[in-house]
């Protein structure tokens, strides 16, 4: 779950709190599907967070991903 989300049927268990990803974890989780310098701006945007990463990046088009275009300002 996320941060503040209340959820009753997970009470008593563990909490794991994922670090954040680097652009090389970034880069092995996407692939090469995305710049090298599209992904490291936003993993710096998303603070390493997995999940805001890959929402990120499926709301950006082909040529965002790939640098051939300008990302969307505030990403």
């Amino acid at each position: 779950t996320r941060p503040g989300e209340v959820s009753t049927r997970l009470d008593g268990m563990d909490v794991l709190t994922p670090a954040p990803l680097s652009v090389d974890d970034a880069a092995r989780l996407v692939g090469d599907a995305v710049a090298p310098t599209v992904l490291a701006r936003v993993v710096s945007q998303v603070h390493g967070n997995p999940l805001a990463l890959l929402d990120v990046l499926a709301r950006l088009t082909p040529a965002q991903r790939v640098g051939a275009a300008e990302l969307p300002d505030p990403l």
